[in-house]
């Protein structure tokens, strides 16, 4: 069957009204909605997503997915359940410092930083690690970020909706979650060396108070096996701006790149570090 797709703002309703058979596969977080349609000996794909896997797209996903499959062991159950089986993706160093301005503030960026902590964990060959880190990054995300997806596949016959599957490989979204969290613990191992320069890890980037520490940063990082990047701050400071929920109490560190509109990371009002 020959597949065709193209991008179209996917309206499930036209296609329920059309009396015909398709399938509607969502992620669970319906970042991304994909319908297909047979006809003919055609499979029509209509998705939402402007970025299409090409044939290579699908050869490196699916290498990467054997590979870990192959590779994931035991002793990497560690890092999957290290935190009660919950992943941790940012921390912060929060000193009672509200509306103190730091013009001296810099960002550092780990360059492919899960993909990086794939291959440490040689959960992936340094060969696939190569082939994917050579492509853009939104296929490169994309590529490495299927390997948790959830996704949730509604099958409608003559318009009516008959069955409906959640779809999850359990071994996979374990090793998702040790990729997640070894990154973690190691880039905090850089921030608690930062001490009070420390203000923000968020995901793969590192926000410190002076900029005078970059190089000690990328060396630190350098050392665990990643490459990082420099990004200028204009200034940075807490605040609680975000007005706080009845129960949960949040505030936000502002941050003004250069030559880019503020950006606000909501934080919960105490520190896990």
């Amino acid at each position: 069957m020959k597949k065709i797709r193209f991008y179209l703002q996917t309206d499930i309703e036209f296609f329920k009204s059309q009396n015909i058979d398709f399938k509607n596969s969502m992620t669970v977080k319906n970042t991304n909605t994909t319908i297909s349609v047979n006809s003919e000996g055609f499979e029509f794909l209509t998705s939402e997503d402007t970025f299409f896997f090409q044939k290579k797209h699908f050869c490196l996903l699916s290498k990467i997915k054997q590979e870990i499959k192959q590779n994931f062991t035991d002793e990497h159950f560690y890092f999957t359940n290290v935190f009660h089986g919950n992943m941790r993706v940012f921390d912060y160093n929060y000193l009672n410092d509200l509306n103190i301005i730091y013009e001296n503030a810099c960002e550092i960026d780990v360059n492919s930083c899960y993909i990086t902590s794939a291959k440490l964990l040689k959960l992936i060959s340094k060969e696939t690690f190569d082939k994917i880190n050579h492509l853009p990054k939104n296929a490169r995300l994309r590529i490495l970020g299927a390997i948790a997806t959830k996704k949730i596949i509604e099958t409608y016959e003559a318009g009516e909706l008959v069955n409906t599957e959640i779809v999850q490989d359990e071994q996979l979204f374990f090793a998702w979650k040790c990729i997640v969290n070894y990154s973690y613990l190691k880039i905090l191992e850089v921030c608690k060396k930062l001490k009070d320069d420390f203000t923000l890890f968020w995901v793969d980037a590192l926000f410190i108070k002076n900029k005078e520490q970059q190089n000690e940063v990328k060396n630190e990082l350098e050392k665990l096996g990643y490459n990082s990047k420099v990004k200028n701050i204009e200034y940075m400071y807490f605040s609680n701006e975000i007005p706080n929920d009845k129960n949960l109490k949040f505030f936000n560190l502002t941050v003004k790149k250069e030559n880019e509109p503020l950006t606000y990371f909501c934080l919960p009002n105490y520190n896990i570090l």
